[in-house]
């Protein structure tokens, strides 16, 4: 009982019933209302549903006909402008055939659409969705007609016409194999031939019965019928063939001269005919419809007996489909995940469904975004020099008719800067390499685009023989520089491209080699869109003075910075002279840093600041790709490097300094003439601070300085007493020799034996 009571109860079958329940409410008043209207009145309303009904019609038919102007349109705009021809005179079948493949697509939005038939000029094949044919014997033997045959088209194709729609009529179509075939009404449509650029006649076929379909002819009240007549009167459709409507036509022209857009009604023999002027193409649409029913009171009868008939049915249907209809939606509950929740079932089953079409929304395109990274993934790996597992081979199977769809290719790598990010870009790298392939698409190159590393893509290049790779590079280089001034503005774009290869998974990785060391042996103060690899030259002469390296750094701890920058200019104009190569290039800039940031940078306590300063310079360098960016970004982090790292001219004297400077220089003759012009002071001040400072004179320091790293010497390096004088300071080994023995009370020589026989006896 309480099972019963809860079954009854349940929000789920209370809303089925309720809702029958209410439809039976609806149909039983609007029934009602019939009754109580007249047929008149109601006569009234559905003859204004059949005017609603026509003008839907001629809406319809409005919109086809622009729908066919446009596809017209954009097979007139679509390549190849002239006939497909190969430089032996024959039919270029790969771009008929994409001729082909773009023209199937534009026809399957429009189902009404039997053919398309494209006739460049001054040829006898034409060009269908299915392929290629005679154009004698596409009309002479596949649409037939006696009056529009194939001598009657060509003269009419030959003429100069315009937009021509001719008036739907039966033609005997016949199969292929010439036995069989059948009626058909068709409406042929014909372009212009006033478009400059294409030399093509189009001819479009609009199956009637299917056009007719479309727009509903069962929406029309019985006994009404509808007609079209083209900008010159011309019958070019009709629902009813046997209607003639001269007179009438001449009458309503005579009662109003018609407007675009504009009814005009006239009432004849129990019909009302009503013409309509279309907008878009001046074409008449006149309808016909009856504007009186007879024997009203016998209808009347069949009303009140079809409203009793219709209240009794409804309300036993609705007892039953309430039952009948719970169990399902319990199942979908239950399917659902809510079978045992409480509340409105319909409302839970909609918010189910679409919570599981946003799961499968979601779930579709996290497939097409692993299946996109699984192609990238795979050809990477195609391109390492790594052995790989099965499961690879099993993905470069599924992947190679993409990547190997020609029988030469070639590689390049792209560069892609965005000028305004240091690091990374604005966009998806997805979106980039989507731009990439497409402007190259609009240069007729068949490429795929990848993303590699960083800021490069990997663009394979499809050849059908060796000969294109001049021209695919010529057209690379249009597509960057289009990029940058359409897709990607404030980007930069150059690439560098491999030789061509046969296409084998070997030499794809021989094309990854080349363009590998394209890119790090190219010229730095090179200005090209697309480099060819097979033009690099290697050179080796690197110029990298020491000397000028020490200047440097004096020039630096003495607060001459702009010294020190012109030296750095200096250097890297020599190599650009010498064309080095990117690397090499970039090697001198960070030796030249780094060599300075050892010196100067010991003299600061801002470690922080070196750090950074280190990190930018590193970081710009890497993303440098010509001569001026490389000298900007190491003058930039030499003068930053001097203000934190070096000394102004008040604080030279100093502790710190000083001693820095002696340890750096212990080896040059640093007379104390030499120390004091460094420090910007005479000889006899700096004199007087350094004692005072250090509580020793100058000399005996750096006499300190000097001996303890030839002690150093003496016990870790075979050289002679002689070379360690030299690189500690000396002029010659007697001076050495006797100011080490004026210290140490025993000669060079004696410590080094000593030392040695230490180390023996540990």
């Amino acid at each position: 009982m309480m099972k019963m009571r809860r079954f009854v109860t349940s929000l789920g079958i209370s809303q089925i019933f309720l809702s029958l329940l209410l439809v039976i409410l609806i149909m039983a008043f609007s029934t009602y209302s019939i009754y109580r209207a007249s047929i008149s009145s109601i006569y009234e309303n559905i003859k204004e549903n059949n005017k609603t009904a026509t003008r839907s019609a001629m809406l319809f038919i409005d919109n086809t006909f622009q729908n066919i102007s446009h596809l017209i349109r954009s097979l007139e705009q679509m390549p190849p402008y002239e006939y497909p021809v190969m430089s032996n005179g024959n039919l270029d079948s790969v771009q008929a055939s994409r001729f082909i493949s773009n023209m199937s697509a534009l026809m399957m939005s429009a189902d009404y659409i039997e053919e398309v038939i494209v006739l460049f000029e001054e040829q006898e094949l034409a060009i269908t969705s299915k392929g290629t044919i005679d154009f004698d014997l596409l009309f002479n033997n596949k649409y037939v007609h006696p009056t529009y045959t194939a001598s009657y088209w060509k003269q009419f194709l030959n003429t100069e016409h315009s937009f021509k729609v001719f008036p739907s009529i039966e033609y005997d179509v016949r199969y292929s194999d010439n036995q069989s075939h059948y009626k058909e009404e068709l409406m042929f449509i014909v372009s212009d031939n006033n478009y400059v650029k294409s030399k093509k006649n189009i001819i479009v076929i609009v199956d009637t019965s299917r056009l007719m379909a479309h727009f509903g002819q069962t929406t029309l009240i019985p006994g009404s019928s509808l007609k079209i007549l083209d900008q010159n009167q011309n019958t070019i459709f009709s629902t009813d063939r046997n209607l003639e409507l001269v007179e009438v036509i001449n009458d309503l022209v005579k009662a109003d001269q018609p407007r675009k857009n504009q009814e005009i009604s006239l009432k004849a023999e129990n019909f009302e005919y009503t013409m309509y002027t279309s907008e878009y193409n001046n074409f008449v649409y006149i309808s016909k419809v009856p504007y009186e029913f007879k024997n009203l009171n016998s209808v009347a009868v069949g009303n009140r007996t079809i409203i009793f008939i219709s209240i009794a049915g409804a309300v036993l249907l609705s007892l039953f489909l309430s039952v009948y209809l719970y169990r399902p939606v319990r199942k979908i509950m239950k399917m659902l995940g809510g079978e045992n929740s409480k509340g409105d079932d319909f409302s839970k089953i909609q918010s189910g469904i679409t919570k599981l079409q946003q799961e499968n929304k979601q779930y579709a395109n996290q497939l097409v975004y692993a299946d996109a990274e699984l192609k990238r993934t795979t050809f990477l790996q195609v391109i390492d020099d790594y052995t790989h597992s099965d499961e690879h081979d099993l993905q470069l199977q599924k992947y190679y008719p993409n990547f190997f769809n020609a029988s030469y290719f070639m590689l390049a790598l792209v560069q892609v800067r965005e000028k305004s990010v240091l690091k990374g870009y604005s966009l998806p790298v997805e979106t980039i390499a989507d731009h990439i392939q497409n402007q190259l698409a609009k240069e007729e190159i068949e490429a795929q685009a990848f993303h590699y590393l960083h800021d490069q893509f990997f663009v394979l290049v499809s050849l059908r023989q060796t000969a294109a790779r001049d021209s695919a590079m010529r057209g690379i280089g249009r597509a960057l520089t289009r990029l940058e001034k359409e897709n990607l503005v404030g980007f930069q774009l150059w690439a560098c491209a491999s030789k061509a290869y046969r296409m084998t998974i070997e030499n794809c990785r021989n094309a990854y080699k080349d363009v590998e060391n394209a890119y790090k042996y190219r010229n730095v103060n090179e200005h090209v869109k697309v480099m060819d690899a097979e033009k690099i030259r290697f050179v080796w002469n690197v110029y990298f003075p020491y000397e000028d390296m020490e200047k440097m750094t004096n020039f630096m701890m003495s607060g001459k910075v702009e010294d020190s920058v012109a030296l750095i200019k200096e250097t890297l104009k020599e190599n650009i002279e010498r064309n080095v190569h990117d690397h090499q290039f970039k090697f001198v800039a960070k030796s030249i840093f780094f060599y300075l940031f050892r010196n100067v940078g010991g003299m600061t306590q801002s470690i922080h600041e070196l750090y950074r300063i280190e990190n930018e310079f590193v970081l710009k360098l890497e993303y440098a790709d010509r001569y001026e960016e490389i000298e900007t970004a190491l003058i930039e982090a030499v003068e930053q490097l001097a203000k934190y790292g070096g000394r102004t001219v008040e604080v030279k004297l100093n502790p710190a300094f000083i001693a820095q400077y002696i340890e750096l220089h212990y080896m040059e003759n640093l007379y104390l003439d030499h120390i004091a012009k460094v420090m910007d002071t005479t000889p006899k001040y700096f004199s007087n601070y350094f004692k005072k400072t250090f509580d020793i004179n100058y000399i005996e320091y750096l006499n300190k300085v000097r001996l303890s790293h030839a002690r150093t010497m003496l016990k870790e390096t075979s050289l002679s007493i002689g070379e360690i004088g030299e690189k500690t300071g000396y002029l010659n080994s007697s001076t050495f020799t006797t100011t080490f023995k004026k210290y140490y009370g025993i000669s060079p020589s004696e410590y080094r034996r000593q030392a040695a026989a230490k180390n023996d006896d540990k």
